[in-house]
């Protein structure tokens, strides 16, 4: 049995797209399956035209999202109803990561299980 991975790259959301892992991640699926519809999910307070996203601005539609307010990710989970989900979404700031481990710690756990109970309860 093989699987169709132009079917599972249909509906494509990566979080963390304004991110150097996020926007590398986009512009490989898009080359690799540039019949993709992708969507990606920023913090509002971090440029949607960040240098990052020069190269695929136009193939990829955006929306702001802080990830641990729950239900605002749960209505857009349900707009996009995505057939994959990259999450490359965090807290990144290395220097802020050792100053508030803590801090960054819940950010990153509740980023995770939020997409996770939506996921479920879907």
């Amino acid at each position: 049995m093989s699987i169709d991975r132009t079917k599972i790259f249909e509906k494509v959301l990566v979080t963390g797209i304004a991110g150097s892992g996020g926007s590398y991640l986009a512009e490989r699926i898009l080359l690799k399956y540039p019949q993709s519809k992708l969507f990606g999910l920023y913090r509002s307070h971090t440029s949607s035209n960040s240098d990052n996203l020069k190269q695929i601005i136009g193939k990829i539609t955006l929306i702001p999202c802080e990830l641990r307010d729950f239900a605002n990710l749960d209505r857009i989970l349900r707009e996009i109803n995505p057939t994959v989900i990259f999450n490359v979404a965090s807290q990144a700031n290395v220097l802020d990561s050792f100053t508030n481990t803590h801090t960054t710690l819940i950010n990153n756990i509740e980023i995770m299980s939020n997409l996770l109970e939506i996921l479920r309860n879907s």
